[in-house]
Protein backbone atom coordinates (compact mmCIF):
# COMPACT_ATOMS: atom_id res chain seq x y z
CA UNK A 1 0.00 0.00 0.00
CA UNK A 2 1.66 3.57 -0.55
CA UNK A 3 0.52 6.02 0.98
CA UNK A 4 0.28 9.46 -0.37
CA UNK A 5 0.95 12.78 1.50
CA UNK A 6 -1.77 14.83 2.64
CA UNK A 7 -2.96 17.25 0.10
CA UNK A 8 -1.72 21.04 0.88
CA UNK A 9 -4.59 23.76 1.08
CA UNK A 10 -3.38 25.80 -1.89
CA UNK A 11 -2.85 22.33 -3.74
CA UNK A 12 -6.86 21.80 -3.99
CA UNK A 13 -7.84 20.94 -7.37
CA UNK A 14 -10.33 24.23 -8.54
CA UNK A 15 -13.25 21.96 -9.47
CA UNK A 16 -13.34 20.29 -5.72
CA UNK A 17 -12.99 24.02 -4.54
CA UNK A 18 -15.79 25.14 -6.52
CA UNK A 19 -18.26 21.93 -6.13
CA UNK A 20 -17.58 22.14 -2.19
CA UNK A 21 -18.41 26.08 -2.24
CA UNK A 22 -21.87 27.64 -0.84
CA UNK A 23 -23.84 28.41 -3.60
CA UNK A 24 -23.44 31.74 -4.50
CA UNK A 25 -19.79 32.50 -3.44
CA UNK A 26 -18.81 33.58 -6.32
CA UNK A 27 -21.32 35.26 -7.69
CA UNK A 28 -20.42 38.90 -9.05
CA UNK A 29 -22.57 41.56 -6.86
CA UNK A 30 -25.22 43.42 -8.17
CA UNK A 31 -25.25 47.09 -8.04
CA UNK A 32 -28.44 49.02 -8.73
CA UNK A 33 -28.63 51.91 -10.36
CA UNK A 34 -26.54 52.92 -13.70
CA UNK A 35 -23.87 55.13 -12.96
CA UNK A 36 -22.36 57.42 -16.22
CA UNK A 37 -18.59 56.56 -17.12
CA UNK A 38 -15.89 57.81 -19.06
CA UNK A 39 -16.43 54.81 -21.01
CA UNK A 40 -19.72 56.50 -21.79
CA UNK A 41 -19.11 59.31 -22.77
CA UNK A 42 -15.94 58.15 -25.17
CA UNK A 43 -18.54 56.10 -26.84
CA UNK A 44 -21.66 58.47 -26.90
CA UNK A 45 -20.23 61.72 -26.74
CA UNK A 46 -19.43 62.10 -30.70
CA UNK A 47 -22.61 60.97 -31.06
CA UNK A 48 -24.67 63.87 -28.55
CA UNK A 49 -22.51 66.45 -30.23
CA UNK A 50 -23.77 65.37 -33.60
CA UNK A 51 -27.26 65.51 -32.49
CA UNK A 52 -26.94 68.77 -30.66
CA UNK A 53 -25.56 70.39 -33.77
CA UNK A 54 -28.47 69.18 -36.25
CA UNK A 55 -30.61 70.73 -33.60
CA UNK A 56 -28.96 74.04 -33.50
CA UNK A 57 -28.53 74.46 -36.86
CA UNK A 58 -31.98 73.29 -37.80
CA UNK A 59 -33.42 75.66 -35.22
CA UNK A 60 -30.96 78.65 -36.98
CA UNK A 61 -31.96 77.90 -40.51
CA UNK A 62 -34.81 76.50 -41.91
CA UNK A 63 -33.04 75.39 -44.79
CA UNK A 64 -30.69 73.09 -42.84
CA UNK A 65 -32.64 70.24 -42.40
CA UNK A 66 -34.50 70.01 -46.03
CA UNK A 67 -33.72 67.34 -48.17
CA UNK A 68 -31.58 68.43 -50.55
CA UNK A 69 -29.30 70.99 -48.56
CA UNK A 70 -28.48 67.19 -46.44
CA UNK A 71 -27.54 65.51 -50.04
CA UNK A 72 -25.54 68.52 -50.65
CA UNK A 73 -23.71 67.98 -47.50
CA UNK A 74 -22.88 64.36 -47.63
CA UNK A 75 -21.82 64.73 -51.21
CA UNK A 76 -19.30 67.55 -50.33
CA UNK A 77 -17.92 65.06 -47.88
CA UNK A 78 -17.95 61.72 -49.21
CA UNK A 79 -14.20 62.43 -50.31
CA UNK A 80 -13.48 62.50 -46.68
CA UNK A 81 -15.75 59.52 -45.17
CA UNK A 82 -14.84 57.01 -47.53
CA UNK A 83 -10.84 57.13 -46.70
CA UNK A 84 -12.79 57.39 -42.87
CA UNK A 85 -13.84 54.43 -43.06
CA UNK A 86 -10.77 52.36 -43.73
CA UNK A 87 -8.61 54.23 -41.55
CA UNK A 88 -11.21 53.13 -38.74
CA UNK A 89 -10.03 49.47 -39.10
CA UNK A 90 -6.94 50.95 -37.89
CA UNK A 91 -7.88 53.47 -35.17
CA UNK A 92 -9.91 50.09 -33.67
CA UNK A 93 -6.80 47.92 -34.28
CA UNK A 94 -5.07 50.23 -31.67
CA UNK A 95 -3.02 52.39 -34.29
CA UNK A 96 -3.38 55.54 -36.34
CA UNK A 97 -2.14 57.02 -39.78
CA UNK A 98 -0.99 59.91 -39.94
CA UNK A 99 -0.53 59.77 -43.78
CA UNK A 100 -3.91 59.18 -44.59
CA UNK A 101 -4.50 62.64 -46.50
CA UNK A 102 -1.01 62.11 -48.45
CA UNK A 103 -2.00 58.55 -49.56
CA UNK A 104 -5.48 59.87 -50.27
CA UNK A 105 -3.47 62.39 -52.70
CA UNK A 106 -0.93 60.72 -53.99
CA UNK A 107 -3.53 58.45 -55.21
CA UNK A 108 -5.16 60.94 -57.32
CA UNK A 109 -2.00 61.09 -59.39
CA UNK A 110 -1.51 57.60 -60.53
CA UNK A 111 -5.29 58.06 -61.16
CA UNK A 112 -5.26 60.97 -63.47
CA UNK A 113 -2.14 59.58 -64.79
CA UNK A 114 -3.60 56.35 -66.12
CA UNK A 115 -6.89 58.41 -67.32
CA UNK A 116 -4.44 60.48 -69.39
CA UNK A 117 -1.97 57.94 -70.95
CA UNK A 118 -4.27 54.29 -70.82
CA UNK A 119 -8.44 55.20 -70.68
CA UNK A 120 -10.25 56.96 -68.37
CA UNK A 121 -11.68 53.09 -67.06
CA UNK A 122 -7.94 52.98 -65.90
CA UNK A 123 -8.52 55.76 -62.93
CA UNK A 124 -10.12 53.21 -60.44
CA UNK A 125 -7.87 50.39 -60.31
CA UNK A 126 -4.76 52.76 -60.42
CA UNK A 127 -6.11 55.16 -57.98
CA UNK A 128 -7.02 51.58 -55.64
CA UNK A 129 -3.64 49.92 -56.40
CA UNK A 130 -1.58 52.99 -55.70
CA UNK A 131 -3.58 53.32 -52.12
CA UNK A 132 -3.43 49.47 -51.33
CA UNK A 133 0.27 49.75 -52.19
CA UNK A 134 1.30 52.44 -49.52
CA UNK A 135 -0.95 50.99 -47.05
CA UNK A 136 1.06 47.98 -47.81
CA UNK A 137 4.10 49.96 -46.92
CA UNK A 138 2.85 51.51 -43.56
CA UNK A 139 1.62 48.00 -42.40
CA UNK A 140 5.26 46.60 -43.04
CA UNK A 141 6.87 49.54 -41.63
CA UNK A 142 5.01 49.13 -38.28
CA UNK A 143 4.90 45.23 -38.11
CA UNK A 144 7.81 43.81 -39.37
CA UNK A 145 10.11 46.96 -38.54
CA UNK A 146 8.92 48.01 -35.30
CA UNK A 147 8.58 51.55 -36.18
CA UNK A 148 6.37 53.35 -33.77
CA UNK A 149 2.81 54.27 -35.88
CA UNK A 150 3.33 57.90 -35.21
CA UNK A 151 6.79 58.43 -36.50
CA UNK A 152 6.59 55.64 -39.42
CA UNK A 153 2.86 57.49 -41.24
CA UNK A 154 4.22 61.03 -40.04
CA UNK A 155 7.34 60.43 -42.27
CA UNK A 156 5.21 58.25 -44.78
CA UNK A 157 3.06 61.16 -45.30
CA UNK A 158 6.39 63.60 -46.12
CA UNK A 159 7.43 60.83 -48.64
CA UNK A 160 4.00 60.38 -50.16
CA UNK A 161 3.60 63.96 -50.67
CA UNK A 162 6.99 64.99 -52.28
CA UNK A 163 6.46 62.15 -54.97
CA UNK A 164 3.25 63.11 -55.87
CA UNK A 165 4.36 66.98 -56.55
CA UNK A 166 7.15 65.38 -58.09
CA UNK A 167 5.14 63.11 -60.26
CA UNK A 168 2.67 65.76 -61.19
CA UNK A 169 5.31 69.03 -61.48
CA UNK A 170 2.81 70.98 -58.90
CA UNK A 171 0.57 70.79 -61.83
CA UNK A 172 -3.21 69.49 -62.40
CA UNK A 173 -3.51 66.59 -64.64
CA UNK A 174 -6.30 67.28 -66.93
CA UNK A 175 -7.71 64.10 -68.60
CA UNK A 176 -8.37 64.31 -72.46
CA UNK A 177 -11.51 65.61 -73.71
CA UNK A 178 -14.12 62.98 -74.10
CA UNK A 179 -13.88 60.61 -70.72
CA UNK A 180 -16.84 61.63 -69.18
CA UNK A 181 -16.43 58.82 -66.47
CA UNK A 182 -15.59 61.58 -64.38
CA UNK A 183 -19.13 63.43 -65.08
CA UNK A 184 -20.92 59.89 -64.67
CA UNK A 185 -19.98 59.08 -61.23
CA UNK A 186 -19.65 63.13 -59.76
CA UNK A 187 -22.86 64.59 -61.17
CA UNK A 188 -25.29 61.99 -62.22
CA UNK A 189 -27.88 61.01 -59.59
CA UNK A 190 -29.81 57.68 -58.29
CA UNK A 191 -33.28 58.45 -57.39
CA UNK A 192 -32.10 61.29 -56.51
CA UNK A 193 -28.92 60.03 -54.63
CA UNK A 194 -25.50 61.31 -55.95
CA UNK A 195 -23.09 58.55 -56.89
CA UNK A 196 -20.28 59.31 -54.43
CA UNK A 197 -23.10 59.31 -51.84
CA UNK A 198 -23.98 55.83 -52.82
CA UNK A 199 -20.09 54.55 -52.61
CA UNK A 200 -19.99 56.17 -49.45
CA UNK A 201 -22.84 54.33 -48.40
CA UNK A 202 -21.83 50.94 -50.14
CA UNK A 203 -17.89 51.74 -48.53
CA UNK A 204 -19.64 52.17 -44.90
CA UNK A 205 -21.77 49.52 -45.25
CA UNK A 206 -18.72 46.80 -45.84
CA UNK A 207 -16.76 47.99 -43.02
CA UNK A 208 -19.51 47.71 -40.68
CA UNK A 209 -20.07 43.97 -41.97
CA UNK A 210 -16.00 43.30 -41.58
CA UNK A 211 -16.28 45.12 -37.89
CA UNK A 212 -19.40 43.20 -36.90
CA UNK A 213 -18.97 39.71 -38.20
CA UNK A 214 -14.88 38.89 -38.32
CA UNK A 215 -12.31 38.25 -36.20
CA UNK A 216 -9.96 40.82 -37.11
CA UNK A 217 -12.74 43.59 -37.33
CA UNK A 218 -13.83 42.36 -33.78
CA UNK A 219 -10.20 41.95 -31.97
CA UNK A 220 -10.73 46.09 -30.49
CA UNK A 221 -8.23 45.72 -27.87
CA UNK A 222 -5.32 43.60 -30.38
CA UNK A 223 -2.49 45.68 -32.65
CA UNK A 224 -2.62 45.26 -35.92
CA UNK A 225 0.60 42.93 -35.59
CA UNK A 226 -1.35 40.63 -33.49
CA UNK A 227 -5.00 40.42 -35.33
CA UNK A 228 -5.99 37.30 -36.34
CA UNK A 229 -6.70 36.60 -40.01
CA UNK A 230 -9.98 37.67 -41.40
CA UNK A 231 -12.35 34.95 -40.46
CA UNK A 232 -16.30 35.50 -40.87
CA UNK A 233 -18.03 34.50 -37.95
CA UNK A 234 -21.48 35.12 -36.54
Amino acid sequence: MTLQPPTAPDEIPVGAALASAPAGAFARPVRSGRRLKAEHVRDCGIVVFVIGLFAYFSIASPVFRTSGNLLNLVYANATVGIPACAVTLTIIAGNFDLSLGAIFTLAEVPCAWAAVHWGAWWCVPAAIFSGAVRGLINGLTRTKLRVNAFLATLAAALVFTGIALAVSGGFEIIPAKGSNIFTFIGQNKVGGIQHPDLILLVVAILTQLVLAHTSSGGTSTASAATATPLAWRD
